[in-house]
C-alpha cells in the first residue's frame, strides 16, 4: 500500500485493472487535496473525489467535518465487494446542501432585509428543471394551504397567489419560514421571500438584521444519489445528510410529471442491494430518503434521462434518525425486499402538506413493497400525517412486527391493493387518531398488537365499491389484539361482497365500560359488544365470530415521550377466555419474550402485563432526539 499511496497515478491504474478481490481505503479530509493519494496522510478533500476513484471492494473513509457537496457514485460495487462511505467518527461528516450566504445586505426597516442571490452559487445543474431550487416552483402547496398548484387543477377554493418554491434559509441552524407573498413576509417574523426576476432574497428577521447570524441556504437539490440508475453494492454509514431543496412528489409515477418525481435526499435512483446504516436523514424540503424508483421508468429528473431497471430494492435501512423532513421521511415505490429496522423516523411532514392529493406524507411511505421486513422502528409525531402507509397494498409476503407508532393521523394504513398475504404483529400503537386503516385493501393477518388511546376510532376498515383499480378488501383477520382506544374501537362495512369476503375476529381484548356504543357496522351503526357479536352472526356463520373474545371495562394508556415509558392501566383479569392457540407466525412478543406453549398468550403486545398498572420502557433502542420543530422560534 505505501507504494501506491507513493505513487497515486500509477495506484489509480493498477486499481482500475485490479481483481475485485482487491480492496482500498481512501480517506477524505476537509485538510485533504482532491490531486492527493487518498492515504491517511494525503488525504482527498471532497468525498465525491473519493467516489469517482472508488472500486467494488474500497472503502472511504471522511474525517469530521461539514462537506458542502452533493455525492454522485458514478459506479457501484459488486456480490462480497461493496462500495462503502463511511464517516470515520459516527455523525461527525455532516454533508449538507446548503451553503453559507454572506451577500450584501440592504435594510428595509429594523428587521426586514434584503440581498441578492448570486445564480453561481448553484453548481448542480443535473436536475431537468433547474439548479436553483429558489427559482422551481413547489408542486403541492404545503401550510395546509390551498395554492397556485391546485388552482391549476380545477380546485375552485384554491387561491392562485399563494406559491412556494423549493429553497430553504437556514439562519443560525433552524429554517426560517417561507413566505407566500411580500405582505405575509411582513406579518411574520423569521420568514423570508424570494423574487425570482430580481434575484432578491427578503429577510424578515426576529430582532434587527443579519449581523450576528450564521445564514445559510440551498444550493443543491440532492445529497446522496448517483447520476445514473440502478446501481447496487453501495454502503453509507454514520453520516449526517441535511438541508435539501427537493420536491413534493405530486402524482410522481406520471410518466408526464417527470419534474415532481419521488427524489429523496439521499436516493437510491431505482438501485439495489445498498446498506443505509447509522445516519441522520434531517431537513429536506420534500423526502429524506427514497429506495424505489423515482416515477415512471421511462421519465428521468436527471439529464441526460436514463431508463430505469427493474426491480429496485433489497436494501437494508437500519440505525438511522430520519428528522423533520418537509414531506415524508422514508419512501419507495415499487421497491422489493426491503429491510427497515431500528430506525427513529420523526417530525416529518414538517412543512404541513394537507390536503386534496397531498397523500405523499408519512414517516415511512411504501408502494406495494412485496417481500418487505419493517421491524422494531420508532415512528413517531409525523404531523398530519401516517407513521405507515402502504399504496398499493401492503405488498405479498411483507411483515410488520414490534415497531411502536405513536401521536399520528394515523398509526398504519393500508390502501387500494390486492389481498396478498402480509402479517401485521406485536406493533404497539399509542395516541393515533386512527389506529389501524384499510382503504380498500386486504391480505392483512393482524395479531398481537396493542392497539391504545386512539381518539377517533382503533380500528377502521372502509370500502368505496366506486373506487376504480383492482383492489380487495377480502381476507382479513384479527386475532389477539388489545384495544384500548378513545373512541370507537371497531368500524367495519356492514356486509360482504365479492371484494371483502374472509374476515375474521377472534380472541381480541376490548375495553368496554356498562352503556358504551363503541363499534360500527357500517357508517350509521354504535353498536355494544354483544350488538357487535350479534352483527357478525350474518357476516361470518362458521365459526361463529368474536365469540371468544371478551372485554374489561377499562384500558388506560399514557405514553411518555420525554422517557418512552408506557403506561397500561387495566381495569380487570385480562386471562384469555379461549383455548390455547398458537400462530406459527408468532412465537414472542414486543419484548422477545416467548409466548406460551401450555396457556392461551395473552392479548395484546405485552406478555408480561396484568389487572392494574402497569409500566413499560417501550423504547430502548437507539436514544429518541429532543422533539422539536425545525423551524426558528423568537427567543
Amino acid at each position: 500500500m505505501k507504494l501506491f499511496r507513493a505513487l497515486p497515478i500509477l495506484a489509480l491504474l493498477l486499481r482500475t485493472l485490479a481483481p475485485l478481490g482487491s480492496t482500498a481505503e481512501i480517506h477524505v479530509s476537509l485538510s485533504g487535496n482532491d490531486t492527493a493519494s487518498g492515504s491517511p496522510e494525503a488525504p482527498l478533500r471532497s468525498i465525491q473525489a473519493a467516489a469517482e476513484r472508488a472500486r467494488p471492494g474500497d472503502t472511504i473513509l471522511v474525517a469530521p467535518g461539514t462537506y458542502r457537496e452533493r455525492i454522485a457514485p458514478p459506479r457501484g460495487g459488486s456480490v462480497g465487494a461493496p462500495i462503502v462511505f463511511r464517516s470515520l467518527q459516527r455523525h461527525k461528516a455532516i454533508v449538507k446542501g446548503s451553503d453559507l450566504w454572506e451577500p450584501h445586505w440592504n435594510a428595509l426597516s429594523d428587521s426586514i432585509w434584503s440581498a441578492p442571490v448570486d445564480p453561481n452559487l448553484f453548481t448542480d445543474t443535473s436536475h431537468a428543471d433547474g439548479a436553483n431550487p429558489f427559482e422551481v416552483p413547489s408542486s403541492s402547496t404545503p401550510r395546509g394551504r390551498e395554492g397556485r398548484p391546485e388552482s391549476r387543477r380545477g380546485n375552485p377554493k384554491a387561491n392562485p397567489s399563494i406559491a412556494y418554491s423549493l429553497g430553504q434559509l437556514i439562519v443560525d441552524g433552524s429554517l426560517f419560514m417561507q413566505a407566500a407573498s411580500m405582505e405575509e413576509l411582513q406579518q411574520e417574523p423569521g420568514s423570508w421571500f424570494y423574487v425570482p426576476s430580481t434575484k432578491l432574497m427578503y429577510v424578515h428577521f426576529f430582532k434587527g438584521g443579519p449581523a450576528g447570524h450564521t445564514l445559510e441556504i440551498t444550493t443543491r437539490r440532492r445529497l446522496f444519489a448517483p447520476h445514473q440508475r440502478g446501481l447496487g453494492f453501495l454502503e453509507i454509514d454514520g453520516f449526517v445528510f441535511e438541508h435539501c431543496g427537493n420536491q413534493y412528489p405530486f402524482q410522481f409515477a406520471h410518466p408526464e410529471n417527470t419534474a415532481w418525481q419521488q427524489a429523496g435526499a439521499v436516493g437510491t435512483r431505482s438501485g439495489h442491494d445498498w446498506i443505509i446504516r447509522n445516519n441522520i436523514i434531517r431537513l429536506a424540503n420534500g423526502i429524506g430518503l427514497d429506495l424505489g424508483s423515482e416515477g415512471n421508468r421511462l421519465s428521468d429528473l436527471e439529464t441526460p434521462a436514463s431508463k430505469a431497471p427493474e426491480p429496485p430494492g433489497r436494501h437494508l435501512v437500519e440505525g438511522n434518525f430520519i428528522l423533520n423532513n418537509g414531506a415524508s421521511g422514508i419512501a419507495a415505490y415499487q421497491a422489493e425486499g426491503l429491510v427497515l429496522r431500528e430506525n427513529i423516523v420523526l417530525g416529518n411532514n414538517a412543512w404541513g402538506f394537507r390536503g386534496d392529493d397531498r397523500t405523499e406524507t408519512a414517516g415511512i411511505k411504501l408502494h406495494r413493497p412485496d417481500n418487505a421486513l419493517i421491524h422494531h422502528n420508532y415512528i413517531a409525531y409525523n404531523s398530519g400525517s401516517r407513521g405507515l402507509h402502504f399504496e398499493g397494498g401492503a405488498g405479498e409476503n411483507s411483515t410488520i412486527t414490534s415497531n411502536l407508532l405513536v401521536g399520528q393521523d394515523v398509526g398504519i394504513e393500508f390502501e387500494t391493493g390486492p389481498a396478498k398475504p402480509c402479517l401485521v404483529a406485536n406493533n404497539v400503537i399509542v395516541d393515533n387518531k386512527i389506529g389501524i386503516s384499510l382503504r380498500e385493501s386486504g391480505g392483512i393477518t393482524a395479531l398481537h398488537n396493542s392497539i391504545l388511546g386512539s381518539d377517533l376510532c382503533s380500528l377502521r376498515i372502509s370500502i368505496d365499491e366506486k373506487r376504480p383499480g383492482n383492489w380487495s378488501a377480502s381476507d382479513l383477520s384479527f386475532l389477539n389484539n388489545l384495544f384500548g382506544g378513545k373512541g370507537t374501537l371497531v368500524e367495519a362495512p356492514p356486509k360482504t361482497s365479492p371484494r371483502s369476503e374472509n374476515r375474521s375476529f377472534d380472541f381480541n381484548l376490548y375495553n368496554e365500560k356498562p352503556g358504551d356504543r363503541r363499534f360500527k357496522l357500517g357508517p350509521a351503526s354504535s353498536l355494544s359488544f354483544l350488538q357487535w357479536q350479534e352483527g357478525w352472526k350474518t357476516l361470518r356463520k362458521s365459526p361463529p365470530a368474536e365469540l371468544p373474545s371478551h372485554t374489561i371495562r377499562s384500558v388506560a394508556s399514557s405514553f411518555d415521550p420525554t422517557t418512552n415509558r408506557l403506561i397500561l392501566a387495566l381495569s380487570d383479569d385480562i386471562t384469555p377466555r379461549h383455548p390455547v392457540t398458537r400462530s406459527p407466525h408468532v412465537t414472542a412478543d414486543f419484548f422477545n419474550v416467548a409466548l406460551p406453549t401450555a396457556t392461551p398468550a395473552l392479548p395484546g403486545a405485552f406478555q408480561q402485563i396484568k389487572e392494574g398498572r402497569n409500566e413499560l420502557q417501550a423504547w430502548s433502542g437507539l436514544a429518541v432526539p429532543t422533539r422539536r420543530s425545525p423551524w426558528a422560534q423568537s427567543k
